[in-house]
């Protein structure tokens, strides 16, 4: 017991700092009621010292009740006060009919909170899981560097392939099946992500696909060309001169030592270049008759075959000279003829070692014998590569047909030219293009999204699009300008500018919540503090000695002073009681956040923090069901418990005049903190992924990126 400079002792252990601020106004401190005892022993004072008389005593009281906040408990209606109270009444005689009860309290607060954290555990695993897969196994997206924000949504096999420089290992300028094998086990997918890359895979359906529609050498035959005819009459080739090509695919020449026939079908003519043949390429001739006729009746189909172009029997609308392909007429323009009759100027000689790929596929009767053929003597140029498939494969960066559109909206779009002679890229062939309608930059994205990719890229390709829409989730489609823009139910629970996961309102409001969530659990944590300071505090004593009635006034008015606890109910209320609430307090506290910070609307964070109120108030509610109005009235009538004061609080408090409540909430205010920020980055980074994923959207998506360059 000391008094400190300055201060003014109060009792034991409370110590109150003389108030350093002046009174900035006058004030007749005498009219307040509640001072007037105090201003009654002021009188005469002059008065500003009545005003650092009374603010003193104001700072006293405030002190007082401060001190008295964490060691004084005031006994509440609930299932945990009832347990400790009810075996002191009783000499221990409802020690079980209490516990009964305090029993059935935990059972449901304990399930509760288990089930809200598997809840929310289980569906935020989920959906990560979707996202980014389990360390064993693969997910939609993943960070190709671990400290690095890019992040990548789309199949390795297709990154791989949008890049040369990815295939070609050794830098020679060919890929070769070796390569390919190498990609397939040392990617970096494969080796930190466990995502499957089967690069030989795609590497044999390219060979594959080269092999289904790759021919001959290719070479343009046109009139006045010469080329190489075979006249069946003789059984050889003879040297000629086109002269014309008809509407039905055949070709008029002449040469030397000619017979009868000079009407040939193409694959009867071909060209030399420098002691090499090549198949002839011709182009394709459209009679422009449209239904007109002769004189005699006769359509431009009528004149094929025949040498009859001095124009006998043209008339008014029918001049066979200009209509009639046979005749040097017609209309050799793509968009007449379209492309379908090009053949690909792609030739397996490019790629392969012919004789022993050949003589290889002829003894090659199971499939793993005819990959041995690919792998041993194929090979792929770069300048093919370059010309075939890369400025294809850019466009399965695109999950799906609708994304095109997404993609011309955001000037993302892949763009490919065509100049187109005498042949087409395998492209047309394995996507149909076959008229110049088809050149479009719509029907080009659509049928190389939906045919050209599925035939190139391999089956990791497809599941991966069957977890893309399993993650993305519904479709919704609104038009923009000529246009339709496809939203995924995913990414509108994200980007919603107003009701977002990451718009400032929904932030603002989640910080709310979680803050009065907080605040709530400040008055729990209060009061567990003070019942271990009482628990501990508490003299021992015998089990009748532990309470006294005081009678008031009225025989009516009893009130129960509690003077200490035995040692057997001392251990049983701490391991019992105070023991599994606090576990339990931190629990559902922990659970809480976890369990608002899951929401992903407005509607469900505001029901989440009522089902929250409806936890933490169980043991109230069970004590108003069961316990009775005895046991009420006998916590109502028991007066304050007193544990002990801490001289170093009292001070801190003293000085500061910072109520015990803050020093509660500082700490909570640092989990709340720590998860909001947690939660900040792992939905930003979900947003992230999400929008890189189902949209193609964002300064990190990699996809994005590419597409822009």
């Amino acid at each position: 017991m000391f008094k400190a400079h300055g201060q003014k002792h109060l009792g034991q252990g409370i110590f109150i700092a003389k108030s350093p601020f002046p009174l900035p106004f006058e004030f007749d401190y005498c009219e307040a009621h509640e001072f007037q005892k105090t201003c009654h022993h002021l009188q005469g004072t002059p008065r500003g010292q009545q005003g650092q008389r009374v603010l003193h005593h104001l700072t006293t009281k405030i002190a007082r009740r401060e001190v008295l906040g964490y060691s004084q408990l005031v006994l509440q209606e609930s299932a945990y006060d009832n347990a400790y109270l009810l075996p002191l009444i009783s000499m221990g005689r409802f020690f079980g009919r209490s516990f009964f009860l305090l029993t059935i309290n935990f059972i449901l607060q304990y399930s509760v909170a288990y089930l809200l954290y598997t809840r929310t555990n289980v569906t935020q695993k989920a959906y990560r899981e979707k996202l980014f897969g389990l360390s064993e196994s693969q997910g939609a997206c993943y960070y190709p560097e671990k400290y690095e924000p890019d992040i990548r949504c789309t199949p390795d096999e297709v990154y791989l392939a949008t890049d040369w420089k990815h295939l070609d290992l050794n830098e020679d300028n060919h890929w070769t099946f070796e390569e390919a094998s190498q990609l397939k086990a040392e990617h970096l997918g494969s080796r930190v992500t466990g995502r499957r890359v089967n690069m030989t895979e795609v590497y044999k359906n390219i060979i594959r696909v080269f092999e289904k529609y790759a021919g001959p050498r290719i070479a343009l035959c046109d009139t006045q060309h010469q080329v190489e005819v075979f006249d069946q009459l003789t059984g050889f080739w003879e040297v000629g001169y086109i002269t014309n090509i008809t509407s039905d695919n055949r070709i008029i020449a002449i040469y030397a030592n000619a017979t009868k026939l000079n009407v040939f079908e193409n694959r009867h003519t071909r060209k030399r270049l420098n002691g090499v043949i090549y198949t002839c390429s011709f182009p394709k001739c459209v009679d422009t008759d449209n239904g007109a006729i002769d004189s005699i009746g006769s359509a431009c189909q009528g004149y094929n075959g025949w040498d009859a172009c001095g124009g006998t029997w043209d008339d008014e609308d029918f001049k066979v000279g200009k209509l009639c392909c046979t005749c040097g007429g017609g209309s050799r323009s793509f968009g007449l003829a379209g492309y379908s009759h090009l053949p690909v100027g792609l030739s397996m000689d490019r790629i392969t070692s012919v004789d022993g790929y050949t003589l290889c596929k002829q003894d090659a009767l199971l499939p793993a014998q005819q990959d041995e053929c690919i792998k041993n003597f194929t090979t792929i140029p770069n300048h093919i590569y370059m010309e075939e498939i890369a400025p294809f494969a850019i466009f399965c960066l695109l999950p799906e047909t609708e994304t095109c559109s997404n993609m011309k909206l955001r000037n993302l779009r892949p763009h490919v030219e065509f100049n187109i002679q005498s042949t087409v890229p395998v492209f047309f062939k394995i996507t149909g293009l076959s008229t110049a309608t088809d050149l479009t930059p719509d029907v080009i994205c659509h049928r190389a999204v939906s045919l050209f990719c599925p035939s190139v890229f391999t089956l990791q390709s497809s599941l991966f699009q069957e977890e893309r829409t399993d993650a993305c989730g519904k479709k919704s489609r609104s038009v923009q300008g000529n246009d339709v823009k496809v939203t995924y139910q995913a990414s509108s629970v994200y980007g919603d500018p107003v009701f977002g996961l990451t718009s400032a309102m929904f932030q603002g409001f989640l910080f709310l919540i979680v803050f009065l969530w907080g605040l709530a659990s400040v008055a729990e944590f209060r009061s567990i503090s003070v019942w271990w300071n009482v628990m501990l505090a508490l003299p021992s004593c015998g089990i009748h000695d532990c309470l006294r009635e005081t009678w008031e006034s009225s025989e009516e008015d009893c009130s129960l002073e509690i003077l200490g606890i035995s040692k057997k109910i001392r251990i049983l209320t701490i391991l019992l009681n105070l023991l599994p609430r606090s576990i339990l307090q931190c629990c559902i506290f922990i659970v809480g956040i976890q369990y608002l910070l899951s929401v992903r609307n407005i509607s469900d964070l505001i029901l989440n923090s009522l089902a929250l109120t409806f936890l933490v108030t169980v043991d109230e509610m069970l004590f108003a069901a069961f316990a009775g109005e005895q046991n009420a009235a006998w916590i109502q009538a028991t007066k304050p418990i007193k544990g002990r004061s801490f001289r170093f609080m009292d001070r801190i408090l003293a000085l500061t005049h910072i109520p015990f409540g803050m020093f509660m909430f500082f700490p909570i205010l640092i989990w709340l903190s720590y998860y909001l920020i947690s939660n900040k980055i792992y939905t930003d980074q979900l947003a992230d992924a999400t929008y890189c994923l189902c949209d193609l959207e964002g300064s990190n998506c990699l996809a994005s990126r590419t597409l822009a360059m």
